[in-house]
């Protein structure tokens, strides 16, 4: 049964820019051995195979420390090409995602390095001809698989299935996949190595790559990137996640930096509010604040009190500085400067800001919410707990008007 992968249902956070250049390097290296083959018949070929395999393969019989690499950008036909090429972009760019454009270029490089290792290892061992040249990418593309199946386990791959008259395509876990497709490629070298001889396929370096990836990813931290991705079954939600997780970690680790940087702990607020960790927002949108009234910046502190509220967590700032607050935005949120009038006149009632805020709330509520029945509470509460001050004087005054 023939299983070829179209797609992922997993979006993207960033473009995959390096997946895309090694597939320009295969393709533009293929494409002038192929004109180079064409163009000089004659001088094409050394021994049985064209010059480029013969000078960039990797031989078992004359190695070349640097036929490591280039061995990894030369194949044999287009139909080699295109499904390597096919393979490196569904999974190497979702790869790339994850750990960065030079975590890839790493993993195509070291991947490729085990791959050539293992069948070299492998071959001898087994006695195959050692003047069979080693070229292709796919031992680096099975070690980016190899990563892809721990790091995206849940991650569906719409493949198409080709299995004698039957040809439908299906969705199905990449975990389940890629453990399929490695299992062929274990029974296919069990066969090569009973029936000697094989298919011309390096099924011993897809085996040495794919287990140098999955090897690798508990290193990178790919467990628990993977469960703390997968929250819900929808994946643009969990791509979200992943994207509020990344800012927090940036923005922390900026802040260490800058411990200082009152911006930083703004944007460091916003990712904590945005992800859901209302806690943690709670203190940084404190920290925040606290920066801005520190240097006089009371209208920052009032527009990042704003958002402190939405983060729905208690916080405590000061009686002075939520009288503040409150006057400032009074014009154009008298809901919320009469939620903090109201605060502060209850839990501080020996402080002058009490008193302050019980003549503030009477006003709003008589002249901007429509709440005369709250008003005259106000003024009343002023006169009965203040009876000697100047606000319970102005209280009777407008109480008796």
């Amino acid at each position: 049964m023939l299983l070829v992968p179209f797609r992922t249902d997993r979006p993207r956070l960033r473009p995959a820019y390096l997946t895309a250049l090694l597939i320009a390097v295969n393709v533009l290296v293929y494409v002038a051995w192929a004109v180079q083959s064409w163009c000089a018949p004659s001088s094409a070929r050394s021994g049985s195979y064209p010059e480029a395999i013969a000078s960039f393969g990797l031989w078992g019989t004359h190695l070349q420390p640097l036929a490591f690499v280039t061995h990894l950008f030369i194949h044999t036909d287009p139909l080699h090409l295109a499904g390597n090429m096919l393979f490196l972009w569904i999974f190497g760019s979702l790869i790339e995602d994850a750990i960065r454009p030079w975590g890839l270029a790493a993993l195509y490089l070291g991947g490729g390095i085990v791959a050539a290792w293992v069948h070299l290892t492998l071959s001898t061992a087994l006695g195959y001809d050692a003047n069979v040249p080693l070229v292709g990418a796919s031992g680096s593309i099975a070690a980016i698989m190899g990563l892809f199946m721990v790091r995206f386990f849940r991650t569906r791959v719409e493949l198409f299935c080709w299995f004698g008259w039957i040809r439908r395509r299906l969705w199905v876990q990449s975990a389940w996949a890629l453990l399929y497709w490695i299992g062929l490629e274990t029974i296919s070298g069990l066969m090569d190595a009973f029936y000697d001889g094989g298919d011309g396929i390096s099924h011993w370096a897809h085996l040495g790559g794919f287990a140098a990836g999955a090897a690798i990813a508990p290193l990178l931290g790919s467990l628990a990137a993977a469960r703390s991705e997968y929250v819900s079954d929808d994946p643009v939600a969990n791509l979200h996640a992943v994207g509020q997780a990344e800012r927090i970690a940036e923005a922390e680790r900026a802040l260490k930096a800058s411990p200082n940087d009152v911006r930083l702990l703004y944007w460091l607020a916003q990712a904590y509010r945005k992800s859901g960790q209302d806690r943690q927002a709670t203190a940084a949108y404190k920290r925040c604040l606290k920066r801005h009234a520190e240097h006089g910046r009371l209208k920052r502190a009032a527009e990042v009190y704003l958002e402190l509220v939405q983060t729905g967590e208690s916080t405590d700032l000061g009686p002075e500085l939520l009288f503040q607050i409150a006057q400032y935005i009074e014009a154009d949120h008298p809901g919320e400067a009469a939620q903090i009038y109201r605060s502060l006149a209850t839990r501080y009632p020996t402080r002058d800001e009490a008193q302050q805020s019980l003549q503030c709330l009477a006003h709003l509520c008589r002249h901007r919410l429509n709440r005369p029945e709250e008003a005259r509470y106000c003024l009343d509460e002023l006169v009965r707990r203040y009876p000697e001050s100047e606000q319970a004087t102005a209280a009777r005054r407008v109480a008796d008007a």
